[in-house]
């Protein structure tokens, strides 16, 4: 499954894509998944936006949490859209799917128990037009798309960072970042396909999310994964 999504940057072949990727190193580094995702946002030229597609495909690979996955996916998407290129598309989705297999996943090491669910509903709510590509295929290809997600984030379970972002959509952590010294909240502008403005909560520097310890998170991943994220992708995208 790996293989498979390695071969998708032959078709993009971009020359030296390793280049210009040093700040995406740097935000990588220092932990910064929100620089990340604007990072990769603002990817406008072609040799840019295939720079930072290899990337970050590679650190899809070796175990980045969801809000990586995610950016990947945005500008796989984007790029699907300009040029009118279905596969492109159609693995944008995938890798979506995947962000929302994390987010369920890895959040279970959020002691706010309502983090999973609002996490998932803020991406679904973004990427709508993705799933339903999805759930439009073919009987065949909808289990492949399933069976490419968990196979994936199989690989990826033991490499994937603490994701702090995923407990910050709770309702109580929510609650403890506007109440945290020096919280800024911003309202961001209207983006395409998206019918009301939102808010950026940017935490004072002392917040941190509540979490279980690393042994307990462990446990409580390795449950989640078991026991509800294959319901959770029948659901998204049923047979």
């Amino acid at each position: 499954m790996i293989k498979r999504f390695a071969l998708l940057f032959a078709l993009l072949a971009a020359p030296a894509a390793a280049q210009g990727t040093a700040d995406l190193d740097r935000l990588y580094g220092s932990r910064d998944w929100r620089g990340v995702s604007e990072r990769m946002r603002l990817a406008n030229s072609e040799a840019d936006a295939h720079a930072a597609l290899q990337w970050a495909a590679a650190k899809v690979l070796d175990g980045a949490p969801h809000v990586v996955a995610l950016a990947y996916a945005d500008l796989l998407w984007r790029i699907g859209q300009g040029r009118g290129d279905e596969s492109l598309k159609h693995e944008a989705a995938i890798v979506t799917l995947y962000s929302v297999a994390l987010a369920a996943v890895d959040g279970a090491a959020c002691l706010d128990r309502t983090a999973i669910e609002a996490r998932v509903n803020q991406i679904l709510s973004a990427t709508g037009p993705r799933i339903s590509l999805l759930r439009a295929l073919p009987p065949e290809r909808r289990q492949d798309a399933r069976a490419r997600v968990t196979s994936l984030e199989q690989t990826t379970f033991l490499r994937r960072p603490e994701d702090q972002e995923i407990c910050r959509a709770g309702q109580g952590e929510i609650t403890r970042q506007l109440r945290a010294p020096g919280t800024e909240v911003i309202e961001q502008p209207l983006r395409p396909g998206q019918a009301a403005r939102t808010v950026d909560i940017r935490p004072g520097p002392s917040y941190r999310p509540q979490m279980y310890t690393l042994q307990e998170a462990r446990v409580r991943r390795e449950v989640q994964r078991q026991q509800r994220l294959p319901a959770l992708l029948r659901d998204l995208v049923p047979s």
